[in-house]
């Protein structure tokens, strides 16, 4: 399928269990350009996620890492 310069995840992630969500999350920013952007609703946070995201703003992700 490619990369995606923008995913957007808003208010998805809280019907998930927390592992499935960490699952999930790990799915697609698999699938994240080198400098992409993920976004997640206010009621959602990655703060605790082990992914390659900086914040940009409260709900907003960039990835930190090197184009594949």
């Amino acid at each position: 399928m490619g990369s995606f310069d923008l995913i957007l995840c808003r208010n998805v992630l809280m019907y998930f269990k927390p592992d499935m969500r960490r699952f999930v999350v790990a799915q697609l920013v698999r699938q994240l350009a080198a400098g992409g952007h993920f976004f997640v609703g206010h009621s959602e946070s990655l703060h605790d996620y082990d992914v390659e995201l900086c914040t940009v703003a409260p709900t907003i992700y960039r990835l930190e890492r090197d184009a594949r």
